[in-house]
């Protein structure tokens, strides 16, 4: 009996020796490109398909929402660092996107009503300065080009997905103050739009305008909507 079990332990050594790779070998080839193809990882041409997950494709990079050509924008503005005056806006605009990186805002206007700060006032108290004869902006049109340099997506209160883009602006433009005549102008500025709809936007700008007779610099920041069709 004890011959018996000796006998079969060492055919089951035996076999075990024969099937175990040997130490070092290189690993097992991997399955042919007809297998994998069946399987749906790779296509005919041997390129290596996205994975698919209750059959939608996953992707590292997804494709940006293409917004339409057409963007009207209205919004309200402030134009803080007068020192005599504080400056509300109305704005308006028409911006043409011709690609998705490149836009042309046709024409932007802001309308200003001023404030008096306290610094004007105190002028009209003690050393009887008329408010009339200090310069207030009155609006500042503006035409330019928009490039888009970052856009993408963002999650909002772990609930909501927003879609965004940041572009950068340059044009030419006028302004018109209460003592001046229209002033050519230059235009730098910045503008980050979320979109909550295809066609509706929430826009925050800033935008800074330079007047070329004399050299003032107008800084406005504008909240806004922007309306695509």
């Amino acid at each position: 009996m004890i011959r018996l079990w000796a006998v079969c332990l060492l055919l089951s050594v035996n076999a075990f020796a024969q099937t175990a790779a040997p130490k070092g070998a290189a690993p097992p080839p991997p399955p042919p490109p007809e297998q994998l193809k069946e399987s749906g990882d790779i296509s005919t041409t041997g390129a290596r398909q996205p994975k698919l997950m209750d059959g939608v494709e996953l992707e590292a990079v997804e494709t940006y929402i293409n917004p339409t050509q057409n963007q009207l924008g209205l919004g309200i503005g402030l134009y803080p660092f007068d020192a005599y005056f504080y400056g509300l806006s109305l704005n308006a605009g028409y911006t043409y996107h011709s690609t998705r990186t490149f836009a042309w805002e046709v024409l932007n206007a802001q309308y200003f009503i001023t404030f008096q700060k306290d610094l004007t006032t105190e002028l009209a108290d003690r050393y009887s300065v008329d408010p009339k004869t200090i310069d207030t902006l009155n609006y500042i049109f503006s035409s330019d080009v928009q490039y888009t340099f970052a856009y993408g997506k963002m999650a909002m209160m772990e609930e909501y997905i927003r879609y965004f883009r940041c572009s950068a602006m340059a044009g030419l433009g006028a302004i018109k103050t209460s003592q001046r005549n229209p002033m050519i102008s230059t235009l730098l500025g910045l503008k980050l739009e979320a979109f909550t709809r295809d066609a509706f936007s929430w826009t925050f700008e800033v935008r800074d305008s330079l007047s070329i007779p004399g050299l003032n610099n107008y800084m406005t920041f504008t909240l806004g909507t922007g309306i695509s069709f």
